[in-house]
Order: structure tokens, then sequence, then C-alpha cells
């Protein structure tokens, strides 16, 4: 429940701020109109579009989604699967989404679709600061090897993955997860998208980020970008100097 409601609440502020965009002009949605269609107070969505907007009520988002689900700026548009998993260390949620309605990765999924081959996809896409190449040649999703971590995560957090394997990320629950989902899309060759959120209980870190995999075979690997979207850092990694503890995707 805590997992769907960070989900709910991060698509109402993706909503309102895409739709309250200043270059919308006289289209542009404000949080005044928003509440007063849902039939709620002004002050109940005032603060819709800041990091630290607390709305309280389970039931104000619910009422957000139902009357704009079918608007233009409303992601994600269509939901294929929710996937959880629980352990000792705490819990993942995977909602898998539509990869062609996901706007913050449009962009790199038409240049996945109109590459000329493989090896010049990854390349090119390693140019992305936010991208992370996955070595998916092993038979075994254990054996998966981070060859390239994005310099985007490593500068939140500091901790670089490059070279380790699967089974051997940090978090077991999170590690069977990974597996699991890059397991599936090499199966299926197509491109996959995730909202996910993770908690950690000992450590008491959270982050919500939305991601794409897209698989190039022909060379051995899945192209993976993270856009974080929240993250507390809690006590299981220091942040680095410098580093913003609350990243938001747009």
């Amino acid at each position: 429940m805590a997992a769907c409601f960070e989900m709910l609440k991060h698509d109402c502020q993706r909503f309102a701020r895409s739709a309250g965009a200043a270059e919308r002009g006289t289209n542009r949605l404000t949080p005044r109109q928003i509440a007063r269609t849902i039939r709620w107070g002004d002050t109940t969505v005032r603060n819709i579009a800041r990091d630290n907007w607390d709305p309280k009520s389970p039931q104000l988002l619910r009422d957000i989604e139902r009357t704009y689900r079918e608007h233009p700026d409303w992601h994600p548009k269509r939901v294929l699967d929710i996937r959880s998993a629980a352990g000792d260390d705490g819990y993942v949620f995977r909602r898998l989404v539509d990869p062609e309605t996901a706007p913050e990765f449009a962009e790199l999924l038409e240049r996945w679709r109109l590459r000329p081959d493989d090896a010049s996809f990854v390349a090119e896409a390693l140019r992305d600061h936010g991208v992370t190449l996955v070595d998916v040649s092993a038979e075994d999703p254990g054996d998966f090897l981070v060859r390239h971590y994005a310099p985007g995560l490593l500068a939140l957090h500091g901790y670089n993955k490059t070279g380790i394997m699967f089974r051997d990320n940090r978090f077991p629950t999170y590690a069977r997860s990974i597996m699991a989902d890059f397991a599936a899309c090499k199966a299926s060759g197509a491109p996959m998208s995730r909202d996910v959120f993770r908690w950690y209980r000992r450590p008491s870190e959270a982050i919500l980020f939305r991601g794409v995999m897209l698989p190039c075979l022909d060379e051995g690997v899945i192209v993976s970008k993270a856009v974080v979207v929240f993250w507390a850092a809690g006590s299981a990694l220091p942040a680095p100097e410098g580093a913003v503890p609350r990243v938001l995707a747009g």
C-alpha cells in the first residue's frame, strides 16, 4: 500500500506539472482548477508541484486519477503488470507500463527502433549519463553483469556497480527482482518499461524510479536507463558530498 501510494502521488504530481506548464498558455491547468474539478478545497492541491507536497488522503489521489486518467498528460497510459517481492531486507514493488507511452524514454526508444545495428546504438546510448549497460550473455540471470554503471546514478549515491553481478547486489530482495525482470526482457527481446519503488527495512533507504530496458542481444547486452523520481538515502549509503538526496524526473 505504501508503494502504491507513492507511485500514485508522483503520477498526480507529474500530471499537474505537465498540464500546468507555463508554456501551455491559456490551456494551462492550474492547481486551483484541478481542486475545483475534483471538488476538493483549493489548499489540498495548491502545492502539488512541490517536492514536499503531502496529499494527506489517498482518496484525494484516487479522485485526481479518476478525473484525469484519460487526459493526454496523464501517465502511465497502460499498466501491463504488477510485480512485488519482499524479504527480511525490505520490499520491491514494480509496475510494468507500456514503453510506447512512457514519455521519459520516447526519444531513446525511437532511436532503438531505428538503430542500424546493436553496436552503434549501444555506443550512442552510452553518451547518456543516465544509461547503464548490463551484460546478459550468461545463462543464469544471477551472472548478469553490470558492464557500465550510469554516471548520473553514481553521482547520486556514490556507489559504483560496474563489474558487479546481479546475484551480488547488496540487497537480496532487489537482486531477485532485477534477475527476474532482466531475464524476461532478454527472453522476449522486446523493450520493457517499469516504475519501481524500493524500500529497505534496516537501512531505511527508499527510492522511486522509472526505467526502461532495451535489449541489444547481438551485443549480448541490455541498455537500461533510470530516471530517479525520489530518493531518501537513510543510512544505507552515505550521500557523497554535493549529492542531492531527492531528484525529480522533470
